[in-house]
């Protein structure tokens, strides 16, 4: 079985079932910290006071690399494929979706949820956003995340990708990092 094939089984089983569930704000101090930081560096950016090389330098000097996803549009976002998932993310799922695309990884009624959502969040342009996801699935210990997506120009500015980082709801971290 390839690599792709084995992440794509592996992937819809994690889709056992999640629901968005809010855009609340967070109680976890940590969360409402990396949330605030990436707003002003979004303001900075959308007043050319800064530049990016490439999308996580957003989060140059941070700690929380390995529960990043970096998202881009397919076809003008009637798709979206995942360009980096961070270590913690992998090891949560089970799978790494590098490369593939939220229709290969989500049944069909949830890729298009999750489709439309990315495409509204990106329309947004530099203003993240938090949304607390409840996930329930074999692999995947029935939990709740706090998820920030950040909408940033692409590196070529020809488009909009998202950075995604995921905190599980409780405020213990993924990894040690």
């Amino acid at each position: 079985m390839t690599r792709k094939a084995a992440g794509r089984r592996a992937a819809k089983d994690v889709n056992g079932r999640f629901e968005w569930l809010s855009e609340a704000p967070s109680m976890n101090p940590l969360v409402r910290k990396v949330f605030a930081d990436l707003q002003e560096a979004c303001r900075a950016l959308a007043a050319g006071a800064t530049k990016l090389s490439r999308p996580m330098d957003l989060l140059a000097n941070s700690p929380h690399e390995a529960r990043v996803c970096v998202i881009e549009p397919v076809d003008g976002g009637r798709d979206w494929r995942y360009t980096r998932v961070g270590t913690d993310l992998v090891r949560f799922f089970g799978v790494d979706a590098t490369g593939h695309l939220v229709s290969e990884i989500y049944d069909a009624q949830k890729a298009r949820e999750g489709i439309a959502l990315l495409n509204q969040i990106a329309s947004t342009h530099y203003e993240p956003r938090l949304l607390q996801i409840r996930y329930e699935a074999e692999q995947v210990a029935d939990c709740s995340t706090e998820n920030i997506f950040v909408p940033i120009p692409t590196v070529n500015g020809r488009g909009v990708c998202i950075l995604g980082l995921m905190f599980l709801s409780e405020p213990e971290p993924l990894s040690k990092a």
